[in-house]
C-alpha cells in the first residue's frame, strides 16, 4: 500500500514537473517571438531606434564643424560647455534657495576632495582616447557606438548607422558617380605619369620621356611632344601639365 502510494507521489510529481517545463518552454516561445516582433519593427535590431537618433543628434551637435566625426578640441569644447550649463546659476531660484545651494556645495567640499564637483571635460583626453577605437585622432559614430552598446553584433550595427544615415537623392547620387569616376581617372594618370617619372622625383625630363617613348610609332616626334607636354618651358614635365595634355587627347 505504502508502495503504491509512494507511486503514485512520484508520478503526481513527474507531472507537475512535466507541467513547469511545458509552461517554461512556453514562455520562451512567446518571448522569443516578442523579440522578433520588436526586431522587426525597428529593423532587425534589439535597441530603440529612438534612442540611436537621440544620440546621433548629441553626437552632431558636438561636431561643430559637421565633418561627420569628433576631433579632441570638439570633444574638449563639448564637454566644456555641458560644464559652463551644469554650474550656470538658475535666475528663477530664490534668494533662499541660493543659499541652500552654496550651503550645500560648501559642506560638500569641506568633507573631502572628492567631493568638490567632478566634470567629464576633467578627462577629455583620456574620454577622448577611450572612443577613439582606430586611434586615428578622430571619433566617429561608429565608435561612439561600439561604446554604448558593446554587446551589439555587427549586423546590428550596420543598422543603427542605417537608421542615422540619410537616404541620397538622385542629384547627390549622380553627384557621387562623377566623383567617383573622377577618382578614378586621376589614379591612372598618377599611374601613367609614374610610369614616366622613373626617379619618382615629381617631374619628368626629356631623358626619362625619350626612355618612356622608346618603343613609340613616332620616335622621331618624341622632342616636339615632349615641348607640346612642358607648357612652362623649363625643360620637365610636371604632373599637371602631363594633365592637361592627355585631358586634350581624350
Amino acid at each position: 500500500m505504502r508502495n503504491h502510494s509512494r507511486e503514485r507521489l512520484i508520478a503526481a510529481d513527474d507531472r507537475r514537473q512535466r507541467i513547469r517545463e511545458r509552461a517554461q518552454e512556453i514562455v520562451r516561445r512567446d518571448v522569443r517571438a516578442a523579440e522578433i516582433k520588436v526586431r522587426k519593427q525597428q529593423g532587425g535590431s534589439k535597441y530603440a531606434k529612438t534612442d540611436v537618433l537621440a544620440l546621433k543628434a548629441i553626437f552632431d551637435e558636438y561636431d561643430r564643424d559637421g565633418s561627420g566625426d569628433l576631433d579632441r578640441h570638439e570633444l574638449t569644447l563639448a564637454l566644456q560647455r555641458r560644464k559652463a550649463e551644469a554650474e550656470r546659476v538658475d535666475p528663477l531660484l530664490s534668494r533662499a534657495q541660493l543659499l541652500a545651494q552654496r550651503q550645500t556645495a560648501r559642506a560638500a567640499a569641506r568633507s573631502g576632495p572628492d567631493c568638490k564637483g567632478i566634470f567629464l571635460c576633467q578627462f577629455a583626453d583620456s574620454l577622448f582616447e577611450t572612443l577613439d577605437a582606430n586611434s586615428d585622432s578622430r571619433i566617429t559614430f561608429e565608435e561612439l557606438l561600439l561604446i554604448v552598446y558593446p554587446l551589439a553584433t555587427p549586423t546590428e550595427l550596420k543598422i543603427m548607422v542605417k537608421w542615422v544615415t540619410p537616404i541620397p537623392t538622385k542629384n547627390e547620387l549622380l553627384q557621387r558617380q562623377r566623383e567617383e569616376a573622377e577618382r578614378l581617372r586621376m589614379e591612372n594618370l598618377r599611374a601613367m605619369f609614374a610610369a614616366y617619372d622613373r626617379n619618382h622625383d615629381g617631374k619628368v625630363s626629356i631623358t626619362e620621356f625619350r626612355m618612356a617613348m622608346v618603343d613609340h610609332d613616332n620616335w622621331d616626334q618624341v622632342d616636339e611632344l615632349f615641348e607640346q607636354y612642358d607648357a612652362n618651358g623649363n625643360g620637365y614635365v610636371d604632373f599637371d601639365e602631363f594633365c592637361a595634355i592627355v585631358t586634350l587627347d581624350e
